[in-house]
């Protein structure tokens, strides 16, 4: 769709037509990411035309018809690799209302020790260089420079946890070796990633032990030989916190299901999310208690100025203290408390998912092909999925096409049957 001016432009003529006919508000480009994982790198120029092409289109579209213009907001990387790879990130700030920085999935099953996926500052013993890009100071630090405005700038928060097997169950702080990624937990199905509420079931009912990264501002558990870094009400209300002093325009959450709405850890329903919007309160409109099931005039606990009705008040909000510098590191007692939740593309209307299971992907080198999707040489009903883990790292993801299907290797997804010579 995006290598060409007239396919960009007949896709972005259908998104209007979608986007009013079911009266949404807006658009929300999230393409992990362009010129890797099999994109090409001309992708990198392509995805600025894209979005700038989808910017003027909004634009144009309400001078002409008088209503109100749809949003344009980007789920942007928040680490250098990709920044680099994918985006001309001075070009592209101009072409959105909105920018999500996706200020998670730092560290991960891929990597050889544990580490926090969400860590909000730079730990004293990250190394120079890449490591140390790894926290959410950073990213927002990274896209101020950039230029994007404070208005524009919303900072993801998780509401999951990134797991790790443990390579030692003796050794179990931060940076402790692993042998990969966590079991899967009873309900999120995903091994590497435990929800919020499973990893307050697993505290509650299997005695694991929960503790604070003074450093990072973020808790971790371990129980076994299971290791988890996730956020609770404490480290959230910390983020929420910055976000108001520093005048950004809100938070959002990946993602809702993975809070504990039912109640179950004894803190309230959603009480991450309740945790944010408490402290959002008094910079956006007024709010209940979130209830499971019901809509929420927040949404992703997004606090702008901006209404979808004239009827509403228009929020005035008070500048506050530049981005908070961090201190400098000093000991103290430790108390030790993006590749991102995988999104498959969809092509043809077939959805990639991956198995139940993610395993090894045998005889790929990832190492050898880089980033991108290939066929298991195993069978076409599967592919593996090479993803860039830092450094000169991969990892590989094997996943099965959906029934019906084989894996097209000129294409690069899931195709009929009938349409693939296996």
């Amino acid at each position: 769709m995006v290598a060409s001016s007239r396919n960009r432009r007949i896709w972005i003529e259908n998104v209007i037509k979608y986007l009013r006919k079911y009266n949404f508000d807006g658009f929300d480009m999230d393409w992990e990411f362009p010129a890797t994982r099999g994109s090409p790198p001309e992708d990198k120029y392509r995805f600025t035309s894209l979005m700038e092409g989808l910017y003027t289109a909004f634009e144009s579209e309400a001078e002409k018809t008088g209503q109100e213009k749809l949003l344009l907001t980007l789920a942007t990387a928040s680490g250098s690799y990709y920044i680099n790879k994918s985006y001309e990130p001075h070009k592209i700030i101009n072409y959105v209302d909105y920018m999500l920085l996706m200020t998670y999935n730092y560290h991960g099953q891929w990597e050889k020790v544990t580490g926090h996926h969400s860590g909000m500052w730079r730990h004293h013993k990250d190394p120079p260089g890449e490591k140390s890009e790894l926290n959410t100071d950073w990213s927002i630090r990274y896209w101020l420079d950039v230029g994007i405005p404070k208005s524009k700038l919303i900072v993801g928060i998780p509401t999951y946890g990134m797991s790790f097997t443990l390579a030692n169950p003796s050794i179990h702080g931060l940076f402790a070796p692993v042998e990969g990624g966590g079991r899967m937990g009873r309900y999120s199905s995903e091994k590497g990633i435990l929800s919020f509420y499973e990893v307050c079931e697993n505290i509650r009912e299997r005695g694991w032990k929960s503790l604070w990264i003074d450093d990072q501002e973020v808790p971790y558990a371990y129980g076994g030989d299971q290791w988890v870094g996730y956020e609770n009400a404490a480290s959230v209300r910390i983020k929420a916190r910055n976000i108001v002093k520093n005048n950004f325009a809100g938070a959002f959450v990946w993602s809702l299901e993975m809070d504990d709405f039912s109640g179950s850890c004894n803190e309230g329903k959603s009480p991450l999310m309740n945790t944010i919007g408490n402290v959002l309160q008094p910079y956006g409109p007024s709010r209940a208690e979130i209830t499971w099931g019901q809509k929420s005039s927040i949404g992703r606990i997004h606090v702008t100025g901006r209404h979808r009705s004239s009827n509403r008040p228009r929020i005035t909000v008070k500048p506050k203290p530049a981005w908070k510098e961090k201190p400098t590191w000093k000991p103290r007692p430790t108390w030790f408390k993006q590749t991102k939740k995988f999104k498959y593309a969809t092509r043809n209307n077939l959805v990639i998912k991956p198995t139940k299971q993610p395993s090894a992907a045998g005889s790929v080198d990832c190492s050898k092909l880089g980033e991108g999707i290939y066929l298991d040489p195993t069978s076409c009903e599967y592919f593996v999925h090479c993803i860039y883990g830092g450094g000169h790292s991969y990892y590989s993801v094997k996943m099965k096409c959906p029934e019906g299907t084989l894996f097209d290797r000129d294409l690069g997804i899931c195709n009929h049957r009938s349409n693939v010579i296996c």
